[in-house]
């Protein structure tokens, strides 16, 4: 049903628009912040003096987009997007000291779980006065018994922090990467399905990936999974040397190598929880 309206329409339209508009911009602001392996919070302002999208990131605030008026607030997801990796350093940074709203940094882990390969350490952290700029922030050493020690900057200060949770993912993707290859290689030759080369990354999307040329792209992160779901990653990898895709075709060739392809593949969408939060990012949110 059409109804008649009364008053001003003129002004009406103006309000209504305007609405419309905030809407827009919320509804953007929240798609962006989705995009972000952080969560940051990020609003949006439109400014009478901006030429182009400015991105700020202010301490208690978290990260502020200063957009010209009649910006189309669908393309804010890509201006965040193209700034990712420098969002996420400065979330980092802020975080590290306590100064984005509802972030604190995250907790140190007492022990370094790769569970893929049954492997576990303890780790220690020492204070170590004069670790600074000339020197590096953060120490690692094995200390025999599966135990690793860990020198920081005294005081438990957001940088020396930072730069332990680094040092002990630098220590992961060490030992991790050559397990990994040398797990795929056993796999492979258990299928009978070669592959040219392999290597080990740090993924953001991707559990792994296979080229054309059979050259295999491994995420680290598959070393925190258990070992079955590691595995299913290799076999599904190591079919698209067959089919680069996923073909009925593929999914044929999947299945005949592991039977148990469909429930593996679904428990796989919601591995991510087997990876340690200070693996992934600096900070978490806390509860409110």
């Amino acid at each position: 049903m059409v109804s008649r309206g009364t008053g001003n329409t003129s002004a009406q339209g103006a309000r209504a628009r305007s609405r419309t508009s905030a809407e827009a911009l919320a509804a953007a602001s929240r798609l962006a912040a989705s995009l972000l392996d952080v969560p940051v919070p990020v609003s949006v302002r439109v400014s009478r003096r901006a030429r182009g999208i400015v991105l700020r990131m202010l301490p208690d605030r978290g990260l502020e987009v200063v957009a010209p008026e009649g910006f189309d607030p669908a393309l804010l997801p890509l201006a965040v997007e193209s700034r990712r990796a420098w969002i996420e350093d400065a979330v980092a940074r802020l975080a590290a000291m306590g100064e984005l709203p509802g972030m604190v940094p995250v907790t140190l882990p007492r022990r370094v779980v790769l569970t893929a390969f049954g492997l576990e350490y303890g780790v220690d952290y020492l204070e170590r006065p004069g670790l600074g700029q000339a020197r590096a922030a953060c120490r690692i050493r094995e200390m025999g018994g599966g135990r690793l020690a860990v020198t920081m900057r005294p005081g438990g200060a957001g940088e020396g922090r930072e730069a332990a949770r680094q040092g002990l993912c630098a220590f992961v993707r060490d030992r991790a990467g050559p397990l990994l290859v040398a797990a795929l290689r056993e796999v492979s030759r258990e299928v009978g399905l070669p592959f040219a080369s392999a290597r080990v990354r740090r993924q953001r999307t991707r559990w792994g990936s296979c080229t054309a040329a059979g050259r295999i792209s491994l995420n680290v992160t598959l070393a925190f999974l258990p070992w079955e779901l590691a595995r299913y990653v290799f076999v599904h990898e190591l079919c698209h040397t067959l089919h680069q895709n996923h073909s009925t075709r593929f999914w044929d060739a999947v299945r005949a190598v592991e039977p148990d392809a469909p429930a593996l593949d679904a428990t796989l969408a919601q591995a991510g929880r087997y990876v340690p939060l200070w693996f992934t990012r600096g900070i978490t949110a806390t509860a409110s």
